[in-house]
């Protein structure tokens, strides 16, 4: 059936996403290409490929374009950017961010294939081929000093970067303190992981935990295998907790993640985030960022 590439974009988590999709296309007898756009404009943990922490895929390849400084040049060289020529020609790219699944046969071969991917069913459909994946790339990272102390306990996170900004606290959200303080009680270890250190410490400051870890202790990778390997996973509303939790419950965990996942958006029924074996917490959000001392 030929080759076909799916661009890689955003944080580690939505690329996860986009990489359960190529497998999809490598299923239905596909060629797939894992394609990120590397560019000079991009906020920092959406600048790297997932091909960086998890190099190994038996579905397809990883590959980089490095599109130009210049405004001209990048618009031309770049496939997904909506005034590109390449996205003005028919079955050139197929931009399913809304709905993946119900693709003609002429799109399903179009060269370029963008979009968030963001559902379970698709993920529990391959789950046996991307825990297969997934374990074997997060076996081949050596344990620091931080991830042993975390193993086997009760891990809550707490997510803020680029959320805090005004259009993602209204269109994502930040999941507020009383929505960290409805979460049940325990006496078991509780560590929290966090991108934003400080703004997590005001969020949770009722909240009984044994360590607050930033990512300059825990980078993405171990973050996601101490999620993977926690007893209890209590998510943020990020894809990054999602796949931790996605491979938690496959591995004996209880899971708790936020419903709604997103402020803003609505996913249709069944899709989405809602994986067999996961419980919820209704999401209560905050209207402003907790400012830090």
């Amino acid at each position: 059936m030929g080759r076909t590439k799916v661009i890689l974009h955003g944080g580690l988590g939505n690329q996860l996403f986009q990489w359960a999709y190529g497998h999809r296309l490598a299923m239905q007898g596909m060629e797939v290409e894992f394609l990120f756009l590397l560019q000079d404009n991009l906020v920092p943990h959406t600048n790297s490929s997932m091909s960086n922490i998890f190099p190994e895929c038996g579905h397809g390849f990883f590959n980089f374009k490095e599109l130009p400084k210049n405004k001209i040049l990048r618009v031309l060289n770049d496939p997904i950017h909506r005034f590109s020529p390449q996205r003005l020609i028919a079955a050139r790219i197929s931009d399913t961010t809304e709905n993946p699944f119900d693709l003609p046969d002429s799109e399903i071969r179009s060269k370029y294939h963008y979009g968030y991917y963001q559902n379970s069913g698709m993920v529990y459909d391959l789950k046996s081929t991307l825990l297969k994946e997934l374990w074997k790339n997060l076996s081949t990272f050596v344990q620091n000093p931080f991830e042993k102390e975390l193993y086997g306990a009760e891990i809550l996170h707490v997510r803020q970067g680029d959320t805090t900004t005004p259009i993602n606290m209204q269109k994502v959200g930040v999941l507020s303190s009383e929505y960290y303080e409805n979460l049940p009680g325990t006496k078991n270890r509780r560590f929290v992981l966090t991108d934003d250190k400080d703004g997590a410490a005001k969020i949770l400051r009722r909240v009984k935990n044994d360590g607050i870890f930033g990512p300059d202790e825990i980078d993405k990778q171990s973050a996601l295998r101490v999620m993977a390997n926690s007893k209890k996973l209590f998510t943020a509303n990020s894809t990054l907790s999602w796949w931790g939790a996605f491979l938690a419950v496959e591995n004996g965990a209880e899971v708790v993640i936020p419903d709604l996942f997103f402020r803003g958006v609505i996913p249709p029924e069944g899709s989405a985030f809602k994986y067999p074996g996961f419980n919820f917490q209704e999401s209560i959000f905050m209207d402003q960022p907790i400012e830090c001392e």
